[in-house]
């Protein structure tokens, strides 16, 4: 039996951890739990194709990009037909599949599904309704998860309902991440240096000393220090 070279085996690793990190960026950021089942079988080829390649100490590099590239460029490929056409996104992907509608659970389509009552009481109180008579539609996603949308007087107020209309809000800007003052960010809000040191040091601290430092749309400043400098 031959047996791999410790360095061959670690730049292998090491190469194909890179090239798996590109083709996974390539092909699109997407949560595990979202995966489509011909995504997730995609996955695990790109992987196998991979390890093979590694664990093979006899196979060039080629034997495991060729998988891998040709895994890749299929799957940017269909994303991109399934884009394009809705017929060829639904016989890939699916569709989403009405379980519960106006209250009463759709029995025929759970059976064909192969989707039990257990399941459908798990999801939907995971989702914090546990009543089938408040639900006005609960849909099954292509991706497993259950959608569930309340009946309207079971759903909570919104501003809307009260007639309120709030101000708009934005995601807050980090301006300093462990110590490191994001410059680019500063100019961005129209901001400088001297500004947020002067911010910084009513709070008895100094950029280097702060873990995070964040502006919020209302122009509120929340900084936190590390531990160490908190400490003294």
């Amino acid at each position: 039996m031959h047996i791999p070279s410790p360095f061959g085996l670690a730049w292998k690793t090491l190469f194909f951890y890179i090239v798996l990190i590109i083709v996974m960026r390539v092909t699109g950021k997407r949560e595990i739990a979202s995966l489509s089942p011909l995504d997730l079988v995609v996955s695990i080829m790109i992987a196998d194709a991979a390890v093979i390649a590694i664990e093979q100490d006899n196979y060039p590099i080629w034997v495991g990009l060729i998988p891998v590239g040709v895994l890749a460029f299929a799957e940017i490929s269909l994303s991109y037909l399934m884009l394009k056409n809705m017929r060829i996104r639904a016989w890939v992907a699916g569709k989403p599949s009405i379980i519960v509608k106006h209250g009463q659970i759709n029995e025929a389509e759970m059976r064909s599904l192969r989707y039990n009552l257990d399941e459908l009481l798990s999801q939907m109180r995971e989702t914090g309704i546990h009543n089938i008579a408040d639900v006005e539609f609960a849909l099954l996603e292509p991706t497993g998860k259950l959608t569930v949308i309340p009946k309207a007087e079971k759903r909570p107020l919104t501003p809307l309902d009260l007639g309120i209309i709030p101000p708009k809000d934005s995601l807050p800007v980090n301006l300093i991440v462990d110590g490191q003052v994001d410059d680019e960010v500063l100019r961005g809000i129209g901001k400088n240096r001297e500004w947020l040191d002067t911010q910084l040091a009513k709070k008895g601290l100094k950029a280097e000393n702060v873990l995070l430092a964040s502006l919020d749309a209302k122009g509120d400043l929340f900084v936190q220090g590390k531990i160490k400098d908190r400490r003294k």
